[in-house]
């Protein structure tokens, strides 16, 4: 289960990954915040007022997932 504490660690991750300009997507969320539930994060980031864009990316593999990065 996870705790509220790891959900701010994630938070906090994913926020600072934005904040340089990156680009976010499910499979790097892993990666940077040890996260699999990216849209979740994302969910309760927007609910907390960040402004998060979310658009359709596709792969180089061809297949389509939702990024994420912070509004200009």
């Amino acid at each position: 289960m996870i705790t509220m504490a790891d959900k701010r660690t994630q938070h906090k991750a994913i926020l600072e990954y934005m904040e340089q300009g990156n680009v976010l997507t499910p499979l790097k969320a892993l990666s940077v915040a040890g996260t699999m539930k990216l849209a979740t994060r994302i969910g309760e980031l927007i609910r907390e007022g960040y402004p998060i864009v979310k658009e359709w990316y596709i792969t180089p593999g061809g297949k389509k997932v939702m990024s994420y990065r912070l509004a200009q």
